[in-house]
Order: C-alpha cells, then structure tokens, then sequence
C-alpha cells in the first residue's frame, strides 16, 4: 500500500481526472474547439445573466451566470505510454459584475481511454457526485478585455477527495484558504487509516473498473482553470477548448492492498490540459429527491457527448 503522485483520478496504468458510470456507452471520437471571433463592446456592460446584451447587435456581455457542464482533457503518461482522460462537472455559477461565483458543484465522472478503458460504477459515480467536489463557494474572474474583444476567465482552484475521510482534506485546507499543492495532504493507505467505502461494494475507498480487473483508491487533486473566450462566442453552446480555455491540474491518490499489483502503479499528470464549458440552463430543474445528483451527473455527461462528440483516444 503506498500514496503516489499522478493525475487527477489516477488508474493504475491508466489516468483519468474523474469516472464515468458502466452503464454509460460512450464510444472514442474526437473533441471539438468551440469559439467565435465576433468582438465589440466596451466593460461597462454588465448584464444579468450570459444573454444579457445592450444594443441590437452586440456581442454577449462576459457573464457565466446560469447552469454549465464543463469538459476537461488530460493526458497523463503510464509506462512510457500517453492516456487520455475526459473528466465532467456541473456547475451553477452566479455572477456580480467581473466576480463570479460557483454556487453549486458536482463531480461528474470520467473516463479514460488508452491501454484499457476506465469507468466507475453507478455507486461510485454517485458517491463522487454527492460528496467529493469542494467546489461550492469557489470564486473567480469574468473580465472584458482592454481591447473588448474578449472575457476573460479566472476560476479558482477546486480540491475533490474521493475514497476518504473529509478531514484528510479539511484538516489542511478549508474554502477561502490560499491553495496549498497536493504534498501536505496525508492520504490515508487503508480503511483502519481513514479509507472510506464510499460505493458500499465492501472494498477500501473508490473503486475503478479497468480492462484489467478492479483497483480501489483514496485520491485527492484539484483544477483550475484560465483562458481568454472571445466575446462573441458567448452566444454559442460550447465556449472553450483547446488553446481557449486552460485547466491547471495535480493529483495524489492512495492504492489499496486490495488492488492486484498489475493495477497499483500510478500514472504521472502531463498538466495543463484543456476544457470545454457547454451552456446547461435548465439541466436540473426537474431532479429532485433520491439520486437527484447521479440522475443530474447522466445528464452533464449525455449533454456534453451530445455537444462535443465522445472522448478521445490517444
């Protein structure tokens, strides 16, 4: 049993920053920038909501507020060999002026595609979406730029913890604390050290199904992310990607002695990666009740397969 450096949602030879649900089929395809050159406007145009425009004519103000699904790519290296990772959250954002804030978050699953794919079960996705973002609270930035032809975003870091006892993260580092990096967290190496069954499968912490058979985990990482989106593409449905928008990343996971040791070697994080957020409003109106996040996560990630095509491969 050992804690290992790697990227966010590492799986043993295979990376990932968050899982997708087995039941899910989603098949490889390539990822898409989104983005619009249309500019023009000047920083005194602060709206109520992304749509929110002055004159007939003019591009959107820079205002994220509403209901978003955001898509992370990542790639991380595994025994000489390059893993892709495709990582989903549901964001509500509010916004005042250039401040933003995210009021609520979800961690919504990954997937990763390489030497094997890797995917969470419905139990585990659930958990994750329930109790592992610290995102809640998060604050950031949604400036026009000097010139007005763009927005630019600031996102402050989020912390997730999976497959462990929240003190692991609160006893360290609390909302609203400058960011601490991922060494100053002591990551527990079994259940009797603070290890959590969050998906009641009677095994240590998160489990993660491979190719290869099943490994279980503790993880900690966090993200942010930075990027200029030009002004016009506000009107889009995807604003982001590649060269757009950045995501920052690190993680740090614990292998359980459950795990076959195939499976316990971690891969390293290749950060920065880059993200996708595609419009959501209305997402979550109707969920309420038990399983309204895992019913809302399904959601985030159809809606972004939808948008944005399925994840890539290497």
């Amino acid at each position: 049993m050992r804690a290992v450096l790697g990227c966010c949602c590492l799986v043993a030879v295979f990376a990932g920053v968050a899982c997708a649900s087995e039941s899910d089929e989603i098949a490889p395809s390539d990822a898409r920038d989104a983005g619009s050159d249309d500019a023009q406007a000047s920083e005194d145009d602060a709206g109520e909501g992304p749509d929110a425009g002055g004159d007939a004519g003019e591009p959107p103000r820079c205002d994220l507020s509403g209901e978003w699904v955001s898509q992370q790519q990542t790639r991380q290296t595994a025994i000489g060999a390059v893993q892709l990772a495709t990582n989903w959250s549901y964001y509500r954002i509010e916004q005042e002026g250039t401040r933003l804030t995210v009021a609520t978050n979800l961690d919504c699953g990954y997937v990763v595609r390489g030497s094997t794919d890797v995917s969470l079960g419905d139990a585990a996705l659930e958990a994750m979406a329930k109790i592992a973002s610290h995102g809640g609270g998060t604050e950031g930035s949604f400036e026009l730029t000097d010139d007005g032809e763009g927005c630019v975003l600031e996102l402050d870091r989020i912390y997730t913890l999976r497959g462990a006892q929240m003190d692991v993260l609160d006893d360290v580092w609390q909302l609203g604390d400058a960011p601490v990096e991922l060494d100053a967290f002591e990551l527990p190496a079994n259940a009797d050290e603070g290890m959590e069954d969050w998906d009641d499968d009677g095994h240590e912490g998160i489990t993660q199904l491979t190719g290869f058979g099943d490994r279980y985990t503790a993880q900690i990482d966090w993200y942010a992310y930075t990027g200029e989106v030009p002004r016009g593409a506000l009107d889009e449905d995807v604003i982001g990607g590649e060269g757009v928008l950045r995501v920052d990343y690190d993680m740090r996971e614990s292998v359980s002695a459950e795990t076959d040791a195939l499976l316990a070697t971690s891969a390293q994080p290749m950060s920065p990666g880059y993200v996708f957020l595609v419009r959501a409003d209305g997402l979550a109106d109707d969920v309420s009740g038990q399983g309204a996040e895992l019913a809302t996560c399904k959601r985030a990630q159809a809606l972004a397969v939808e948008k944005l095509g399925n994840p890539p491969q290497p």
